[in-house]
């Protein structure tokens, strides 16, 4: 697929109405010029930066632009990328949810379609999983009045973008065709698992539509990993949850994630690795088969601590194996130097993947652990020596992903084998000599004006001269850069050999880039194999973070059990835990069970009972992740969703006040929690008078105590202890 082309050719999709942009692909040709961008934004919208108008104030909002750069780091990376399309059912099918995204950067498409109920819990938990850039809905889901879903999308996310097109583009022949052209070869199986879901493909099928004409992406056939996830097996959380339960970034500081559970948890060595501790985190999976074979895999890695590091250090060798799949599935718009120079870049670095694999397997091999071993047994197919040798054929073997503009240039020139192409030996000598003949100029102005000349090179200068030296130099001298040490400097002759080098350059790039079309062509033959070896990057780097975060303390970190009961003894606060490993930790004690179902907490203001509640949540979080806990021992109850009504604070956006707020989210907890649910609520009632508060807090206890789901109920309100007449209820 194509990297994103500048803003203006999204702007082709219609007018911005005063609820959501609107998108005509009719008009794809014209420009509107009340959306149109100038033309030094381009380059951003070339990286994917979200154009669409804010759903909640129908203005455009701040250039976004989420991987402007390459990340360097897996925090930095699990930003996500990602376009979504919704749409529902009309008549007799309303409620019924088809939701369709792509991943800009991981070449990974997903599918879905479910029945959700009145307050739309699963299409939030969908979509606050997914952190859209954009979502696609239909135009007529965002008329003026707007339908149900679409304004409790605005308001459950108002920062959400929003663009609508219109519904004829959701349309279920539209996305099955689409499918059968972009699925790539080994994951067909899901065009059975899709094929009677009417709105998923609807939603796929706009969804491809809208990337094409606006991204400007196109996809190759038979290259797209598309996915179908139903009814997962995964505990779900809002957005208020995760925002109180600071699984992502700290409440008092959203810019800081060091101090959320994603920054103690995140030892990642990978960027896949970073993204999919991300995905857990928002949806830990509720399969106890699942919980238990990833909890194996890190007792390994705990035991075996050299084992352990060597596989650190090897998967920070490992490129970002989702950024390469997706080069290799582009079919850019644009063959010139720069794409062709960014093929053998991403060739380079995928055969540098393709000579770690034999080591990963061995590592893996050496596992003990079920889920570790299938890993290594998947290692073994043939496809990833087969990418290698077919790279190897047409790039010399010692060819590799070098730093520095001069040194990463020529390994781009030369990587590609001598006799490949007559024409390219004879381009790439030109370039030679007129890189020799720079090299020999600089010594000639050297000694013909006494001062000391170095060559440096840069992308966007070319090469120039440097100099230390302070005194006045010759008029044929032109200054380009100056430092305090340092001056850059060209002359005439200099700049006349630049021009000749990268028209010498733009030769070689051109006549690489047929080259790199036909093994990328080759490549794809074997994409199932590649996307295997993501996942199993991604899941291995993300084991050795679980492991890596419990090693800092192994004598305070336990294998959870599961069982119906909730119980834990010495539990600790795992932020806390990994912020203060010097000061000591009160520890403290946790029970519930169908007998005790709902836990009354009572005590003065600085007591800790806020703290409490999040640990007993995060602790949850934690062992269904896979994870050790921070206690001497621990033994859980798999819960289906994890709600939370903490803090105190009213809402301009949505217009308010704190008592509307908890009122609004206590009814949502209500209307969607479960008996397998765990809930905890932190001081009801204290945006109103404590009549009213007292009068709410009884009501609403009572239907948790009658639902039997775990709660955690911390209050000030004494004359809550009296719950105690039910037998459910502790204080």
């Amino acid at each position: 697929m194509t990297t994103p082309r500048p803003v203006s050719t999204a702007a082709a999709w219609a007018m911005p109405s005063a609820s959501a942009t609107t998108a005509t692909p009719a008009s794809l040709s014209s420009r509107n010029q009340s959306r149109s961008r100038s033309a030094r934004q381009s380059s951003r919208a070339r990286r994917g930066m979200s154009t669409s108008t804010s759903a909640r104030s129908g203005t455009a909002p701040p250039a976004r632009t989420p991987r402007s750069v390459r990340h360097t780091t897996p925090a930095a990376a699990a930003v996500p990328t990602t376009i979504c399309a919704v749409v529902e059912g009309r008549g007799k099918a309303r409620g019924e949810i088809g939701l369709a995204s792509v991943d800009l950067n991981g070449a990974v498409a997903e599918l879905s379609q479910f029945s959700d109920g009145a307050t739309y819990l699963k299409t939030f938990t969908k979509v606050h999983y997914f952190s859209p850039i954009e979502v696609v809905m239909p135009s007529t889901m965002c008329a003026e009045k707007g339908s149900k879903l679409f304004t409790a999308l605005r308001e459950h996310h108002p920062d959400l973008d929003i663009v609508n097109i219109p519904r004829k583009f959701f349309a279920e022949e539209k996305g099955t065709q689409v499918s059968r052209r972009v699925c790539a070869y080994d994951f067909r199986s899901v065009r059975f698992e899709v094929q009677d879901k009417f709105y998923a493909l609807a939603a796929f099928g706009a969804l491809i539509k809208y990337v094409s004409h606006v991204q400007n992406m196109v996809f190759a056939p038979n290259s797209l990993k598309i996915i179908y996830s139903g009814n997962t097996c995964a505990t779900m959380m809002d957005a208020t949850t995760v925002k109180h339960l600071e699984l992502l970034q700290s409440i008092r500081n959203p810019s800081n994630t060091a101090h959320s559970l994603f920054g103690v948890l995140d030892h990642t060595k990978t960027v896949s690795g970073g993204r999919f501790l991300r995905a857990e985190l928002l949806q830990p999976p509720s399969d106890v088969m699942t919980i238990q074979t990833r909890q194996e895999a890190v007792e390994f890695l705990l035991n075996n601590q050299a084992d352990f590091e060597q596989l650190g250090d090897l998967l920070s060798r490992f490129e970002d194996m989702e950024s390469l799949i997706t080069h290799c599935i582009q079919i850019p718009h644009a063959q010139d130097a720069t794409t062709a120079e960014r093929r053998i870049g991403s060739l380079l670095r995928l055969k540098h993947n393709m000579e770690l694999v034999p080591q990963l397997c061995q590592h893996l091999s050496k596992s003990s652990s079920s889920l570790l071993g299938t890993f290594a047994a998947t290692l073994q197919d043939g496809s990833f020596a087969a990418i290698n040798d077919a790279i190897v054929r047409v790039f010399h073997e010692e060819a590799r992903v070098d730093q520095g503009a001069l040194n990463r240039r020529t390994q781009h020139i030369y990587a590609i084998r001598e006799g490949i192409h007559g024409m390219l030996d004879v381009a790439r000598r030109t370039y030679g000599e007129a890189v020799a003949d720079i090299t020999e100029l600089c010594q000639q102005l050297s000694e013909r004006y006494e001062v000391d000349l170095a060559l440096e090179y840069t992308a966007q200068r070319g090469f120039f001269f440097i100099t230390q030296s302070k005194a006045q130099l010759p008029a044929a001298f032109k200054q380009v850069s100056k430092s305090r040490q340092r001056t850059g400097l060209v002359t005439q002759e200099l700049q006349q050999m630049n021009t000749r080098i990268r028209e010498s350059m733009l030769e070689i790039f051109t006549l690489a880039n047929t080259i790199c079309a036909d093994l990328f062509a080759e490549i794809r033959a074997h994409l199932g194999s590649l996307y295997r070896l993501t996942e199993i990057i991604a899941m291995t780097d993300f084991l050795q973070s679980l492991a890596t975060f419990a090693s800092f303390v192994p004598t305070r970190y336990v294998r959870p059990e599961f069982s119906d009961t909730l119980a834990v003894k010495g539990g600790c606060h795992p932020i806390l835990m990994s912020l203060n490993r010097r000061q000591e930790l009160v520890p403290n004690d946790t029970f519930a069970s169908k007998e005790t179902s709902f836990i009354v907490i009572t005590g003065p203001n600085m007591s800790g009972k806020s703290v409490y509640l999040r640990q007993v949540a995060l602790l949850q979080v934690l062992a269904q992740l896979g994870s050790f806990v921070p206690a001497e021992f621990a033994c859980f109850r798999v819960c289906d969703q994890i709600f939370t009504r903490i803090g105190n604070e009213d809402s301009f956006e949505t217009n308010s006040s704190t008592f509307m707020v908890e009122c609004q989210e206590l009814n949502f907890i209500l209307r969607n929690a479960t008996e397998q649910s765990l809930i905890i609520i932190d001081e009801l009632g204290r945006g109103t008078s404590p009549e009213e508060g007292l009068g709410l807090c009884f009501a609403a206890c009572e239907y948790m105590i009658q639902l039997q789901a775990f709660t955690f109920f911390a209050t000030h309100f004494s004359e809550l202890c009296r719950l105690d007449i039910y037998p459910s209820v502790e204080k």
